[in-house]
């Protein structure tokens, strides 16, 4: 666009511009807005607990915020808790099976969801029981497993009946 404008002084300004018209990107803005509410609301309002879990820093990078309500303790402290996470969390008994468990996630190439049962420990020091279903999530350049993304139940009262 062109033009020129005069002041009331006499100044003559000359304006040389270009108009875009942004109303698609204006839209796909609009519709990233929506998808990321919606995706937060799922997480907010499951009753899986969602995780991701780094098998190569032994950390989890994500986890729910139904980790409070199982266990008493806020996402932050789990992802604080670094790569000891699941020495100070796992059950002793079932730690070497959940340590064996990533070992064989990480080195598959397939990808294919994996389950296992664990105990988690409670703030008050009691044990949840979860049943988790996990699938790749990110890899490295080879092509190996780095990251999961785990999806849990809390099993508690169905192992207390047996």
């Amino acid at each position: 666009a062109r033009g020129r404008t005069r002041f009331r002084d006499g100044t003559a300004v000359r304006l040389v511009g270009t108009v875009r018209d942004i109303t698609g990107e204006e839209e796909l803005r609009q519709e990233l807005r929506e998808a990321i509410q919606f995706a937060q609301g799922l997480v907010q309002t499951s009753p899986t607990l969602l995780y991701i879990f780094d098998l190569v820093a032994k950390k989890n990078v994500y986890i729910g915020p139904q980790i409070v309500p199982m266990t008493g303790m806020a996402p932050e402290a789990y992802r604080g808790f670094g790569s000891e996470l699941l020495e100070l969390v796992i059950h002793p008994d079932d730690l070497p099976r959940v340590v064996e468990h990533h070992a064989a996630i990480r080195q598959c190439r397939v990808s294919e969801p994996f389950e296992i049962e664990y105990r988690l420990k409670r703030t008050d020091g009691s044990w949840l029981w979860l049943a988790s279903l996990e699938v790749v999530h990110a890899r490295d350049e080879a092509g190996l497993p780095t990251q999961i993304l785990g999806a849990s139940l809390d099993i508690s009262r169905r192992h207390e009946a047996e």
